[in-house]
């Protein structure tokens, strides 16, 4: 978790073309470019010093409250506190929160709290996915330019798949459909997929597939077997119904 604003303020003291290097840097964990920017004694050490920035919360609050903040950064600050503090009351089981000031985006529309969730298994470790505060962003889609403060996540679906893999807890094989809804000739599509939807409206968890695809019979059921789906549904052009219900293998 980290805190864009108070990361922001830290950055200030750079002049603006150099914060914006520093800022690359740190986006991208890069240290080795970060210690050759030429920057004079204090600004080099402000910046390692704002690389290392991560760790317990309260360890990394403390070496932040060592420096020189303005009023606005020490209410961030508490403002952290708070949080991380309800976070841990709040949960029934302990939360593994590192605090990482150096977490920022190359992109610069955060302006509050921004995180990312991080699971380890196997000594590998997977982003499932991360977020944070826009106050500012809604303002750049709006035709009046009026902003509304927001706050929004994205799941990173291959790795929480990749990670779900990894803990055999997805299912082995996927429900079987109730219905497979068949066109007898391309002239009956339209009333097959008719047809395909009224099964669906009439029970909405029902599973319907609609056979597409110029296949025989044959090939249809034997599909249809294979896939564990007993009811078939040949759809005529003018709309007539035969249904078929196969037996299993």
């Amino acid at each position: 978790m980290g805190e864009a604003e108070l990361t922001r303020s830290l950055l200030a003291i750079f002049p603006s073309d150099v914060a914006e290097q520093v800022r690359y840097c740190l986006a991208n964990l890069d240290r080795i470019t970060l210690e050759k920017l030429d920057l004079e004694p204090k600004l080099q050490e402000r910046a390692l010093f704002l690389f290392d920035l991560r760790g317990k919360p309260e360890k990394v609050l403390e070496k932040v409250t060592s420096l020189d903040l303005e009023p606005s950064a020490k209410a961030i600050v508490n403002n952290l506190k708070s949080l991380i503090e309800l976070v841990n009351q709040s949960s029934p089981i302990p939360v593994s929160i590192t605090l990482d000031l150096s977490l920022i985006q190359t992109l610069d529309y955060y302006t509050g709290i921004v995180f990312e969730a991080i699971s380890f298994n196997d000594h590998q470790s997977y982003t499932l996915g991360r977020g944070g505060r826009y106050d500012q962003l809604l303002k750049l889609y709006d035709p009046q330019s009026k902003t509304s403060p927001g706050i929004g996540f994205a799941l990173n679906i291959e790795d929480l798949h990749a990670l779900l893999l990894t803990t055999k807890q997805l299912p082995q094989q996927l429900p079987a459909s109730d219905w497979l809804v068949i066109p007898v000739s391309e002239e009956a599509r339209v009333a097959a997929a008719k047809y395909a939807d009224s099964l669906r409206q009439s029970q909405p968890d029902m599973r319907v597939e609609l056979a597409l695809g110029d296949r025989s019979k044959e090939t249809v059921r034997e599909y249809a077997l294979n896939c564990r789906i007993k009811n078939l549904a040949w759809i005529a052009a003018d709309e007539t119904v035969t249904e078929e219900i196969l037996n299993s293998k």
